[in-house]
């Protein structure tokens, strides 16, 4: 269930990035409303992330997850160039974030 707790807060970190990038500099109401919603509902998942796991695992997951998403987002929604560095140092986050659960859950 803790990582499911992970799993929201990573989605609602992201759709706050998502409604950052759409409000154009809080200039759109809207999205930039959703934007502070989000990155406030997103606490409470982390919290209750943070209640059965590791900080170490909670954060790291949480933030490198969401810079992989971020890229993602970028590239396929937004358009952003897909270059090789990004791409690779995406991988490299997602790489690191496996690896450290990997390790965690083998001790």
């Amino acid at each position: 269930m803790a990582y499911l707790y992970l799993v929201c807060a990573i989605a609602l970190e992201v759709a706050g990035t998502f409604c950052l990038k759409l409000s154009n500099g809080f200039a759109n109401p809207l999205p930039s409303g959703l934007a502070f919603m989000f990155y406030g509902l997103m606490n409470v998942p982390l919290i209750l992330a943070l209640k059965h796991l590791d900080l170490t695992i909670v954060y790291v997951t949480w933030s490198a997850m969401g810079v992989v998403a971020a890229v993602a987002l970028g590239i396929f929604w937004f358009g952003e160039e897909a270059t090789v560095q990004r791409i690779a140092f995406a991988a490299i986050a997602l790489v690191g974030v496996v690896g450290l659960n990997a390790s965690f859950a083998s001790s």
